[in-house]
């Protein structure tokens, strides 16, 4: 995995994360009122008339709170990815390697944007200052590189 594939993962994390909590406070919400597909008539016995009423079984509740717990682990992991990069760039010594670092794979920015910033042109911020800034990054992280994937992902030691 190269420094750019490794530092392209983060512009989509953010997205996921929210995603995922939407997901996390849904089921969150079901554990506590019951499965909203799972409707079940049932004959009461007070009344001895039926009913219909969300339930758990005991297999199904236990199924979903693994569910939950691993949706709860991914956003972990991916928070965790998150401070790792932010930190790795931070670790950069050079000024304007770190500025093109976080304006292209943080700030999701544009080169004219980074130049500008910059106060540099377009060209010599992504063909010179983007390629040093990668060959950086490379050298110091490349062992701590792994893909994200929503298997859990790997997250080596930063």
């Amino acid at each position: 995995m190269t420094a750019d594939e490794y530092l392209s993962q983060y512009k989509d994390i953010p997205a996921e994360i929210q995603q995922r909590s939407k997901l996390i406070r849904r089921m969150e919400r079901e554990m506590f009122s019951g499965p909203s597909e799972k409707i079940t008539g049932r004959i009461s016995p007070d009344t001895g008339r039926t009913s219909q009423q969300s339930f758990w079984s005991a297999e199904d509740f236990e199924r979903f709170k693994k569910q939950l717990q691993r949706q709860k682990n991914i956003v972990s992991q991916y928070r965790q990815y998150e401070d790792t990069v932010l930190q790795q760039i931070d670790s950069i010594e050079e000024r304007n390697l770190r500025i093109v670092l976080l304006g292209r794979y943080i700030g999701d920015e544009t080169w004219r944007e980074i130049a500008m910033v910059m106060d540099k042109t377009e060209d010599h911020v992504r063909q010179t200052l983007h390629k040093r800034a990668l060959e950086e990054f490379e050298r110091k992280f490349s062992k701590k590189f792994y893909k994200l994937t929503s298997e859990i992902p790997y997250h080596p030691h930063p």
